[in-house]
């Protein structure tokens, strides 16, 4: 198959935001290489690290583009649990 148009799956990603700790309130530009997948949870959630104070900042699944929550994903650590415990 021959892709006429890209789209906007292959699109840079990058997002301003505010560091959530209230004693830091740095303004960060984050982009796909500062993005981390929330490991042993069952939500489609991620975080970045706050280069000032080393707070998470999280960042729910609906404001990560789909591509790179299928990345990341993948590197997800998952709980090894079960009805025994």
């Amino acid at each position: 198959m021959k892709v006429l148009k890209e789209g906007n799956w292959h699109q840079k990603w990058e997002e301003e935001l505010l560091c959530s700790e209230p004693h830091c309130g740095a303004t960060l530009l984050a982009d796909e290489s500062d993005l981390h997948p929330v490991d042993y949870s069952d939500t489609n959630n991620f975080y970045v690290e706050c280069p000032v104070c080393g707070t998470h900042v999280k960042l729910p699944g609906k404001d990560v583009p789909l591509r790179l929550q299928r990345l990341l994903n993948t590197s997800r650590k998952h709980g090894c649990s079960s009805g025994w415990d």
